[in-house]
């Protein structure tokens, strides 16, 4: 985790047959920012879904100031 830049992070698989995989994301505008009843949303969790390249290769966008959980299946 960055505070200021998004950050690349590549990885390599066996191939073990995995296709796909997830990508949570807890991200909000500033490490300091918070939610309360008058902004509910600030911080929240995006879920994207990811694409292996051919089973082995994945290449995940870190966004600043977040905290990140990958799946693989």
């Amino acid at each position: 985790r960055h505070p200021d830049k998004r950050l690349t992070l590549e990885l390599t698989l066996r191939d073990m047959g995995y296709s796909k995989a997830m990508l949570y994301r807890l991200e909000g505008p500033s490490k300091d920012a918070y939610n309360d009843i008058a902004t509910p949303d600030t911080v929240k969790v995006v879920a994207e879904g990811l694409n292996l390249d051919a089973g082995t290769r994945l290449s995940i966008d870190l966004a600043p100031h977040s905290v990140n959980v990958l799946t693989i299946d």
